[in-house]
C-alpha cells in the first residue's frame, strides 16, 4: 500500500494539471452589452378598439441595419415580455411598423397598457433600442374619461359623469376594508374600464 501513494499522487497532479488547462481552453461568455440609444425618434400609433394596436417608428440610425423586432409586453409586475421581427425600411431614416393583436393568441380587454420598444441589430451585430413607450388599449374614437386617486382609477365613455364619480368614491372608501380583511398591506392602484 505504501508503493501506491507515490502514484497516487501523480494521479492527482495530473488530474489537478488537465482541470486547470480545460478551464483555460473553456470559452467565457462575453458580458451583454447594453443596447446603444437611437437618434430623434418618433413613435405613433393606432388603436383599433378590441382587435389591434398598430405602432409607427422613424428613427435615424448610423448603422445599416439587418433586424428590427419589437418588444412588449403588459404593463405591471410580473409580466412577460414578448418580441416580434418587423418589417422595415431605411434610407435617411430606419421606418418600422409593427401590430400588437390584442385578441389572439392572448386576449387583452381594452384599457391595457402597453410597455413597447424597437430594438434594432445591425449588419455588424450592434445593436440599437428605442425609449420604452406605454400605450394604452383604448380607441381614439371615443372620448374616454378619467376618475382616478392613488387606490383606484376608472376609466369610461358615453356614461352619466356622476354616476362614474359615485361608483368611484364609494369603492376606493371600500379598497382599505378589502385590503385589511384579506391581509394585504401594499395594495396597487386597481383600475376599471367601463362603456
Amino acid at each position: 500500500m505504501i508503493r501506491d501513494i507515490p502514484k497516487l499522487r501523480a494521479i492527482t497532479l495530473y488530474l489537478l494539471f488537465a482541470a486547470f488547462a480545460l478551464a483555460l481552453f473553456i470559452p467565457h461568455p462575453a458580458t451583454a452589452q447594453s443596447p446603444r440609444p437611437t437618434n430623434s425618434e418618433v413613435v405613433t400609433h393606432h388603436v383599433v378598439l378590441g382587435d389591434r394596436i398598430e405602432i409607427y417608428i422613424d428613427t435615424e440610425i448610423d448603422d445599416d441595419i439587418n433586424e428590427v423586432r419589437l418588444w412588449v409586453r403588459p404593463h405591471g409586475e410580473n409580466t412577460i415580455p414578448s418580441y416580434s421581427y418587423v418589417e422595415f425600411t431605411q434610407s435617411e431614416t430606419v421606418i418600422a411598423t409593427a401590430e400588437i393583436d390584442v385578441q389572439s393568441p392572448s386576449y387583452f380587454p381594452p384599457g391595457t397598457t402597453f410597455d413597447v420598444r424597437f430594438e434594432f441589430t445591425s449588419v455588424s451585430g450592434e445593436r440599437y433600442a428605442s425609449d420604452t413607450y406605454h400605450i394604452e388599449h383604448l380607441g381614439t374614437a371615443h372620448d374616454w374619461r378619467r376618475v382616478a386617486d392613488d387606490r383606484l382609477e376608472i376609466v369610461y365613455y358615453d356614461l352619466n359623469d356622476r354616476s362614474i364619480q359615485h361608483l368611484h368614491s364609494e369603492t376606493s372608501r371600500k379598497l382599505p376594508e378589502i385590503s385589511a380583511a384579506l391581509g394585504v398591506a401594499d395594495v396597487p392602484q386597481f383600475r376599471a374600464v367601463i362603456f
